[in-house]
C-alpha cells in the first residue's frame, strides 16, 4: 500500500479514537517520517480528495467521506458478470 493511504488510515483510526485530527508531530512519529514528510502525504490526501485543509490551524484537516480502496475487478466480479449476461432456457 502506498504510505499516503497508510496515513489516511491512520488518521481515520486516530479520528475515531480521539474524536480530533492527529497533529503532523503524531503521524511523524508513527511512521517514523519527518514533519515535511507528513505534510507532503497529507497534501497528496487532499489533492486526491480524501481530506479538505482548513488554512493553518495545527489539526485544520478534515477527513472526507471516500473509498479507499478503488474496486477491483476480482475472480467473484467476473463470474457473476459472466452469469448474468448469459440467457436462460
Amino acid at each position: 500500500m502506498k504510505r499516503h493511504l497508510e496515513v489516511l488510515k491512520y488518521c481515520r483510526w486516530y479520528f475515531n479514537k480521539n474524536h480530533k485530527f492527529p497533529l503532523l508531530m503524531e503521524i511523524a512519529d508513527n511512521f517514523d517520517i519527518t514533519k515535511e514528510a507528513a505534510r507532503q502525504n497529507l497534501n497528496r490526501l487532499v489533492t486526491k480528495g480524501y481530506l479538505a485543509k482548513h488554512g493553518w490551524e495545527k489539526r485544520g484537516y478534515t477527513l472526507l467521506v471516500k473509498d479507499i480502496y478503488p474496486k477491483e475487478d476480482n475472480l467473484i466480479s467476473k463470474v457473476i458478470r459472466r452469469i448474468k449476461g448469459r440467457q436462460i432456457n
